[in-house]
């Protein structure tokens, strides 16, 4: 099966800087090995290039992620487009605002929600997208005509060991417009704190997931090997500050 994944492009009302690696879709394509992936990031490519990408690259599955509110209406955008190009093909939506508001997709060009961590359901979806629906995923919304199908919610009784390493070989053609040599390093999920101002610990449902050492390790072995510089010094900064005064 083909999958396209895609980052939404950036809004002209964006202030944050957000010229970083789409990190969430490179671990959702790890869990997929055995599927075609492609990640197709708007912030660096046009409607132009997504049309020929749609039209000679025939996915089966197009996804967005949508973690920002800002990011909506460019997503929807993109989502009627898609459609217009191909109406066989399926659409999906996951994130941050996609799980706290997801209301915000029931519409005609959206056939599957996303809601909470995708690592589990993500691969389950993809096994059989046609009669998911009569599977009933958790954390997975099914729509039909623009309104919702009954499902299951979301557990969030993800362990680390489901994380894969994700798949930055499919964000390669990205890096100089990037810009710098960094990497984005996932140590947990939501937060133990609970401040009023922020959604993170309410899209992870009051869980915190904390990564496994060894799967941290493992994952700066790699970086080391890509970025051997920039992150030795990174490592450093971060040992030197770590060391208490006497």
């Amino acid at each position: 099966m083909k999958i396209l994944l895609i980052y939404p492009p950036q809004s002209a009302e964006a202030i944050a800087p957000s010229n970083f690696e789409p990190l969430a879709l490179e671990i959702l394509a790890s869990t997929i090995p055995d599927h075609y992936v492609k990640i197709f990031d708007m912030r660096f490519e046009n409607l132009s290039s997504l049309k020929y990408e749609l039209n000679f690259g025939t996915p089966d599955v197009v996804g967005l992620s949508v973690n920002n509110t800002i990011q909506v209406n460019q997503a929807l955008k993109l989502l009627d487009f898609i459609k217009k190009q191909d109406s066989r093909i399926k659409t999906i939506v996951g994130g941050i605002h996609v799980t706290l508001s997801p209301h915000d997709f029931f519409c005609p060009t959206v056939d599957t929600i996303f809601l909470g961590w995708a690592e589990r359901s993500f691969p389950q979806y993809i096994a059989s997208p046609e009669s998911s629906e009569f599977n009933l995923i958790p954390g997975v919304l099914f729509i039909k005509n623009g309104q919702p199908i009954e499902h299951i919610k979301q557990f969030y009784d993800l362990t680390s060991d489901e994380i894969p390493i994700p798949n930055r070989s499919l964000t390669k053609k990205y890096r100089n417009e990037i810009g710098r040599k960094t990497a984005l390093v996932s140590t947990a999920r939501g937060c133990p704190y609970r401040c009023i101002f922020c959604a993170c610990w309410k899209a992870a449902n009051d869980i915190t997931l904390f990564e496994k050492q060894s799967i941290f390790l493992k994952n700066c072995s790699y970086y080391l090997k890509i970025f051997p510089k920039y992150f030795l010094q990174m490592i450093i900064l971060f040992m030197t500050l770590s060391v208490p005064i006497n």
